[in-house]
């Protein structure tokens, strides 16, 4: 697999991931404006630059990442039997996990502009281990056929070369499209002036403070004296546990105070802005990296949102983009994608009105539900999909679709009893009410006529009447609106008049709809509610004569 030019290949050998600044890196270090050198290894000791590169690279390791195979009818599958699955979601090689390995290229990514891994083929297949390689000992050069060649210098000095089908790249910002530029040279200063300060702020309190400046004496002093006097007085005074201690001068010798104050240099200020401007380069809010100052977000779900959006979501693309170019051969059926699902759940109220929302308009099921709070299937009676229209099954519907009553669930016994509310002018039944009696299977052409009472699936839920009129060919005009239905013989049409349960009984309304016979079930004739008592006479009302 790799072609080395002083030696031949071998089955193992130990890849030195030590930083080098030689042939393997173009830009050399230097010092900037601010007196400090920054190169990716001392870059890290800059908090503000550790806090974004861990950031961003732990939460890349921690999405799950998985490889899809596409469905011809659409969709799309797990491919858990290819060996790449395996690599991608557990385990690149021997001795790294998916997260050591997804975080150190991340990390590569961020500080060098780029990242590398040998591609090993074996029994497993072309792709059946990925070995990281330090980014510093690797140059790249693009042949005049337009294919790249990996150029990567060993510790002991030589140089092994690869094909672009050998290597992993996952590349940053690049002018060239062939190697990404380096972040960390293209925030030097930024990141020199945040070291430079907390080099000057170490030394400020190292150096006692404020108790740094001259001492002048009013007479001459040899050389060997002034040495004695000033070490003498950084013996008793510097360092932080020596501050705010008297000082006793020698006669004629006076304190003159030269240092100006951090208050008047606004340290603290350029701290904090040297922070945003570190985080502005890689696109984190700062309150991500511990900024605290300036919150900008009403929950800590739109603080999520923002994150993946702006941030996480580049290196999400650049991954699978990687994935797809380098370790893939059928990309037009595989490909990889990171499960952001997590980072977008929210609290538990949001996520449990999301989770009702998918599953009670079709979009989940049960198990799918329980998938997204990581447990177990409860069967294949969990694969079941739900509408809103009485959270009948979508099979259901399909049912009743064959025997021309598309739209409408299948009767059953504990359908709620209430009313479309154009139909009864906003009158709704009494709470708890209960169906009085069973439903009966649907209605033949001949199986209810004038007077027998009826039931039917409205948008509300269950209605119930008394019909009035049949119609077996031809056309009943609604009363009060303007809806018309049609009969036939195989199908009559139905003028029903809607009754309304009230307390201890059924009530007949001024309402009327209309329905064609294989949308009622028969039932038994609803009980009519008990007679009015009239009123007594109260004693001592008769008149007396």
């Amino acid at each position: 697999m790799i072609a080395n030019a002083e030696t031949p290949e071998k089955s193992y050998r130990i890849i030195d991931l030590r930083g080098s600044y030689g042939d393997g890196w173009s830009e050399s270090p230097a010092r900037g404006p601010a007196g400090v050198r920054i190169t990716p290894e001392t870059a890290l000791m800059c908090s503000a630059v550790l806090a974004c590169v861990r950031l961003i690279a732990e939460n890349v390791a921690t999405i799950p990442l998985h490889l899809y195979r596409r469905l011809q009818e659409g969709g799309k599958e797990r491919a858990r039997d290819l060996p790449l699955y395996r690599i991608l979601s557990q385990a690149p090689n021997g001795w790294q996990t998916s997260f050591e390995f997804r975080e150190m290229l991340t990390a590569h990514c961020l500080l060098y502009g780029n990242a590398y891994a040998e591609i090993r083929s074996g029994s497993a297949g072309a792709v059946t281990e990925l070995w990281p390689l330090h980014p510093s000992r690797m140059t790249v050069k693009q042949l005049e056929d337009g294919t790249l060649r990996y150029c990567y210098r060993e510790q002991n000095g030589t140089e092994s070369y690869y094909r672009q089908d050998q290597i992993f790249h996952l590349r940053w910002l690049s002018q060239d499209g062939v190697t990404g530029m380096l972040p960390i040279t293209l925030s030097r200063d930024a990141i020199a002036l945040a070291q430079a300060l907390e080099a000057h702020g170490g030394s400020y309190f190292g150096n006692a403070c404020r108790l740094s400046g001259l001492m002048e004496s009013d007479n001459p002093i040899t050389v060997e004296t002034a040495e004695r006097l000033r070490e003498q007085f950084e013996r008793i005074h510097r360092g932080a546990d020596r501050a705010h201690r008297t000082a006793v001068l020698p006669q004629g010798v006076h304190w003159k105070d030269v240092q100006a104050s951090n208050e008047a240099s606004q340290f603290l200020e350029t701290r904090a802005y040297q922070t945003v401007e570190i985080c502005r380069a890689y696109r984190v809010d700062p309150s991500y990296v511990q900024d605290k100052t300036k919150v900008g977000y009403a929950s800590q779900e739109q603080a999520a949102i923002d994150l993946v959006q702006q941030t996480l979501l580049p290196w999400f693309r650049r991954w699978e983009s990687a994935i797809t170019r380098d370790l893939v051969t059928q990309d037009e059926v595989y490909f990889a994608e990171f499960d952001t699902r997590g980072l977008l759940r929210g609290d538990l109220a949001a996520q449990g009105a999301w989770l009702q929302t998918m599953l009670t308009t079709g979009i989940y099921s049960v198990n799918e539900c329980r998938e997204v709070l990581n447990m177990n299937p409860i069967g294949p009676e969990g694969d079941q999909r739900y509408m809103q229209m009485n959270l009948t099954t979508m099979q259901g519907i399909a049912a009743d679709a064959s025997v021309g009553n598309a739209g409408e669930p299948a009767p059953a016994d504990n359908l709620p009893v209430s009313y479309t509310d154009d139909l009864l002018n906003g009158v709704t039944p009494p709470e708890g009410a209960v169906n009085p009696v069973s439903p009966l299977p649907r209605s033949a052409p001949d199986a209810v006529d004038v007077g027998d009472f009826v039931s039917w699936n409205s948008s509300g839920g269950r209605g119930r009447g008394k019909i009035d009129r049949v119609v077996r060919d031809g056309t009943i005009n609604v009363p009060g609106s303007d809806f018309n239905i049609e009969g036939t013989a195989d199908d009559p049409a139905a003028l029903i008049s809607v009754y309304q349960e009230v307390s201890g009984g059924w009530k007949k309304t001024d309402t009327q709809v209309g329905h064609k016979f294989s949308t009622l079930t028969k039932i038994d004739p609803l009980p009519a509610p008990p007679p009015e008592e009239k009123a007594k006479p109260k004693r001592g009302s008769r008149k007396r004569g």
